[in-house]
């Protein structure tokens, strides 16, 4: 499907009968490739969750493009997502992308323990599942079910699995609502889903974690703000997140140490750095020239590269006196 232009498409059943609800746009037996330089809006307005674009036995390709994805819904009585590849993967690359499910229950009610996402990629009969998204914005979002059962973006495999679900995110702007707000996770306790970050990554907020999900049930990993609680049911955890990540390259497996940060060279280290640069007073300067560290072997970030290049010029102007020093002694 090539896009050209501002285009939206919608489906909307509400008759109470779940074989009328439909995808606004679906593709069954086929793999589906949306690109091309205009804008998608797909919307699906259902009594039941069955996704606004979906593949069914088959992957789904979001390529160079932008798309908006949503699906409301009365109820959600199995897993779903806007963005949808059932017993396939979604793939996204260079693009922009915004999926949200809604499930708006009746008042007083809230809905059903079914796994609702914004994007969501699952296998039953042994395909590979997995959610790749590189060089994109995305933002993906869940809302209306049962606590624990909101997910921004997950990844699902039976017990028949041949490889592990996954979630892979790099060079990307990723925001993501949940509860948790990414998972991938299995039913093989010998293939259970990974979750990958390209690092260094910025995360916020500054307590999102991964956390592994290893209950009896299901097996894998998550991104979430609280730790996934014991076995109760599956990937469920003390409260919902919003998670947002800033990818680069080199993913890394997420795990709970994963989003500590990097710090930068403790000031005792460029205090010894700089002690290292000054020319000892009484040797000659081809020695004190020979163990000098180089301004790029010194610290570089931030007012450290001002550090640096003094140190530099200090220690070239140093040099460059004791040379003087020596010609003035061998001319005496």
């Amino acid at each position: 499907m090539t896009v050209t232009g501002k285009n939206a498409v919608a489906a909307a059943s509400k008759d109470g009968d779940p074989n009328n609800d439909a995808p606004a746009i679906t593709v069954a037996d086929g793999d589906l490739t949306v690109t091309g330089p205009g804008s998608l809006d797909a919307t699906a307005d259902n009594d039941h969750a069955v996704a606004a674009i979906k593949t069914d036995n088959g992957d789904l390709s979001i390529k160079d493009t932008t798309v908006s994805a949503t699906q409301n819904a009365e109820d959600n009585y199995s897993p779903s997502g806007a963005i949808e590849a059932r017993d396939g993967s979604v793939a996204i690359e260079g693009s922009r992308v915004d999926a949200k499910t809604v499930i708006a229950t009746a008042p007083g009610k809230e809905g059903k323990e079914a796994g609702t996402y914004g994007i969501y990629s699952d296998t039953v009969i042994g395909t590979e599942a997995g959610v790749t998204i590189d060089n994109s914005t995305v933002t993906a979002s869940s809302e209306g079910a049962a606590p624990g059962w909101n997910r921004g973006i997950g990844a699902y495999g039976n017990s028949y699995v041949t490889g592990s679900p996954s979630v892979t995110i790099t060079d990307s702007d990723v925001a993501a609502d949940g509860d948790p707000a990414i998972t991938a996770y299995s039913r093989n306790p010998s293939l259970p889903g990974v979750v990958r970050v390209g690092m260094p990554a910025t995360v916020t907020p500054a307590g999102a974690r991964g956390r592994a999900i290893e209950n009896g049930q299901f097996y894998g990993m998550t991104i979430a703000m609280a730790p996934v609680d014991s076995p109760s049911s599956s990937t469920r955890n003390s409260g919902g997140s919003h998670v947002e990540i800033k990818a680069a390259g080199n993913p890394r497996t997420v795990d709970e140490n994963t989003f500590g940060g990097t710090e930068e060279a403790p000031a005792e280290a460029v205090t010894q750095r700089a002690e290292l640069a000054e020319p000892a007073k009484h040797e000659p300067a081809k020695e004190t020239a020979k163990a000098e560290p180089t301004a790029s072997a010194l610290p570089q970030s931030g007012d450290q590269s001002m550090l640096a290049a003094v140190l530099a010029a200090a220690a070239a102007g140093a040099i460059a006196l004791a040379a003087g020093l020596r010609l003035r002694l061998f001319r005496k």
